[in-house]
């Protein structure tokens, strides 16, 4: 490091017969700031960083250097953000640690980059074969180390030997002919970034995925890649859509995939220790990070949790159970909530029998299963989706068949492992299965259909009995009908139907009068009201009837008529009483005779008074909440009309209300039938 006074430079320029001095300086100085701004985020031949220097790229996003990870003492060369989190991206000597902090990263005589310990024993090196002079190593923006020849050509990259973490422009690849491949292994635990039990990257069986391995045992798959995403991803934000860029070369045997959000740079994804696959975003102006999602996400993510022909529904209980036509392989096992062994077919298909008993049967026919994340091991075909039912049922060995526009027709021929039940996007799937599992869904059909057809015309009588029961609400509580074939005579009476009244003779105190009147049906026998209060009876004989027109006539010994109250025109009509003018009327009748008096501008009927008709001001006229009597005001024509507008308003609401009725028993059925199993309430 060089300490220039500026005093002293300034001083050497300015004096006289220097000037060659100062120029020599100028250019001295030149380099060493060429050299020293080239240095900071570059390592060569003859600078090399040790602990606990670092270099950082050029944007200052990224630092290598010396760390330890969590609470261990062993010293690594990694990548990590220069920010406040310090996230590790790449691990050199991830393997090898250093036991004290006497580290060295620097370019070797033949050109490689390697990390040596106090000892000057290489515990990593960079993977190149070939002897390169002048090589350097970069920090770039992207947090790519790279290491350059001497004609600036890139003969090594960190990005092609990532460790946990997978970056923007980085890709992950695979050969199938040569079995290289670019994957993700997490470390072995938060405090040592060895290679761990787990490992992610793409795997071409017939159509591209995803997969992370358990120790080499599939853990979680990210569905089928259509050109656009993964479908067996469900959760993935609109904005990250077209993010992701699969290239496929299927001549060679390899493809790779890389992701790049236009609008979301501070983006990278990092395999856990416990197999998750995270994404992590940046906090808008913070310098924190965020899970934003995290693959598998829940317990029917793992990979063939039902096993197989079995399908995961996170929100059923259980949650594994047999895509419909078929069983459990072991019920046992099944009961105590192991799932693994799978589910074998109930009723073999028509291939099947014409292969063993040469019966043909009838054909096979295909259930539906919507929004699912379909199998692995799909084969893949150019055909149409009007063809790909066709084809599959053509095939003996096709067991299903699913369409996606981006994939096209897909067919499994094996078991079906790892379905899930989506609840939103997801693919249509179809099983063959035999005909006679058809006809029991059919039949389950059948059931549905009449119990919800008799569900809704239980609900309409209900509701129409309701209506009749409205309108005979005041009947009901109406007195024992009183007709012309019916009579009584002193001392009989007639009793409401409600018992509170009672109709027959009387005599006041000790009058040896008689009297036809309503009276209470208890030990007061208090009177209510008198019909010939007038006109009373001299002897104890009389007889109550209805006349021939309708009339209640008190009938003497010599059957003439005595006393005639009109009551009504129809001998069979019930009867009521009114208070005022103790006139005898029905309750339709009651609005007639209002109706015909012009000084009427009310009436009211209670079943137990009768008829009431106002004729001044209404006063102390309250509204009740329960009982009460139904109260008639006398308006004018155009004030009918706006209370026809309310029946408008109410009718709607009634046949409003019956459908919501109906909706919620469907909605029961719907929720009775998912508890067990949502697929086959979907389907």
């Amino acid at each position: 490091m060089f300490i220039v006074s500026s005093t002293r430079i300034n001083n050497l320029v300015m004096e006289p017969g220097n000037s060659g001095v100062s120029v020599a300086l100028i250019v001295l100085l030149f380099f060493v700031c060429l050299d020293f701004g080239a240095a900071v985020d570059t390592i060569t031949a003859s600078r090399s960083i040790r602990d606990p220097e670092s270099i950082i790229s050029s944007d200052s996003a990224y630092k290598l250097g010396f760390f330890s990870p969590g609470n261990s003492s062993n010293r690594f060369v990694g990548i990590w953000y220069n920010d406040a989190s310090e996230a590790v991206i790449w691990v050199a000597n991830r393997n090898k640690p250093l036991n004290v902090a006497s580290g060295v990263v620097n370019i070797s005589d033949d050109g490689r980059l390697v990390v040596l310990n106090e000892q000057r024993e290489v515990l990593w090196s960079s993977n190149v074969s070939n002897s390169v002079a002048n090589a350097r190593a970069q920090l770039l923006d992207s947090g790519n180390l790279v290491l350059y020849d001497n004609n600036n050509g890139s003969i090594w990259e960190s990005f092609d030997e990532p460790t946990n973490t997978f970056m923007r422009r980085m890709k992950l690849t695979t050969n199938v002919r040569t079995g290289e491949n670019v994957m993700l292994t997490s470390w072995k635990s938060p405090s040592d970034p060895s290679i761990g039990s787990f490992s992610a990257g793409l795997n071409l069986l017939n159509i591209p995925q995803v997969f992370t391995w358990n120790n080499n045992i599939p853990f979680w798959r990210s569905g089928q890649w259509n050109g656009r995403e993964f479908i067996g991803i469900t959760n993935v934000t609109s904005v990250y859509l077209g993010g992701f860029e699969l290239v496929e070369n299927k001549a060679e045997g390899t493809a790779s995939l890389s992701f790049e959000f236009a609008i979301d740079s501070t983006t990278y994804f990092v395999l856990d220790t416990e197999g998750r696959l995270l994404q992590n975003n940046q906090v808008d102006g913070k310098e924190e990070w965020q899970i934003r999602q995290m693959y598998p996400e829940n317990v029917c993510d793992v990979y063939g949790k039902c096993g197989e022909f079995g399908i995961c529904s996170p929100r059923s209980e259980p949650i594994c159970s047999c895509l419909r036509g078929f069983e459990p392989k072991n019920i046992e096992e099944w009961s105590r909530g192991n799932w693994t062994s799978g589910c074998v077919r109930r009723t073999p298909l028509q291939c099947e029998s014409i292969n063993k008993t040469g019966d043909a049967g009838k054909e096979d026919g295909f259930l539906k299963f919507g929004m699912v994340k379909v199998p692995d091991f799909a084969e893949r075909t150019t055909a149409l989706e009007d063809r790909c039912r066709e084809l599959c049922l053509s095939n003996c060995s096709c067991i299903a068949y699913a369409y996606d526009a981006g994939i096209g027709c897909m067919s499994w021929r094996d078991n079906l492992t790892d379905v899930q039940q989506f609840y939103s996007k997801g693919t249509d799937f179809y099983i063959r299965v035999a005909h006679s599992e058809l006809d029991k869904k059919d039949m389950k059909v059948v059931i549905i259909v009449s119990v919800v057809v008799g569900a809704v015309v239980i609900a309409i009588s209900a509701f129409f009995l309701w209506r009749w029961m409205a309108k005979r609400k005041d009947f009901g509580a109406a007195i024992e009908t009183f007709t012309a074939s019916r009579s009584i005579k002193d001392p009989e009476t007639i009793i409401s139907s409600g018992s509170a009244f009672k109709l027959g003779f009387f005599g006041p105190g000790n009058s040896l009068n008689r009297y036809v009147g309503i009276l209470y049906n208890d030990a007061s026998e208090a009177v209510v009201w008198v019909a010939n209060r007038n006109k009373p009876l001299n002897d104890a004989y009389g007889v109550v009837t209805i006349s021939g027109d309708g009339n209640l006539v008190k009938i003497t010994k010599k059957e003439l008529p005595l006393l005639s109250f009109e009551f009504a025109i129809d001998p069979m009509i019930h009867l009521v009483l009114d208070t005022e003018e103790r006139t005898l009327a029905p309750k339709d009748r009651c609005r007639v005779l209002c109706l015909s008096n012009c000084s009427c501008i009310a009436y009211a009927y209670d079943s137990a008074i009768g008829c009431m008709s106002w004729r001044d001001n209404l006063t102390d006229v309250r509204q009740f909440y329960s009982k009460g009597t139904d109260f008639y005001i006398r308006v004018a024509h155009s004030e009918l009309d706006k209370q026809d507008m309310k029946e408008v308003i109410i009718v709607p609401v009634v046949v409003g209300t019956i459908v919501i009725a109906i909706c919620a028993f469907f909605l029961w059925r719907w929720m009775a039938k998912c508890k067990g199993n949502l697929l086959h309430c979907i389907n």
